[in-house]
């Protein structure tokens, strides 16, 4: 029994640790693809407009 809850509260202390650097990482991406987004919605009405040549 001692060993099924020492591996219990492993497995939860290493989600922990997944789903920290998880949301590090989130942190640091999700600005780059909001840049990538934003130039994609302004990229397709001006070509529409022809501003791109």
């Amino acid at each position: 029994m001692r060993l099924a809850i020492r591996g219990a509260v492993s497995l939860a202390v290493g989600a922990l640790a997944v789903l920290a650097d998880g949301t590090a990482m989130v942190d640091r991406v999700a600005p780059i693809l909001l840049f990538v987004l934003f130039i994609t919605v302004v990229t397709e009405p001006a070509t529409e407009v022809s501003i791109f040549r």
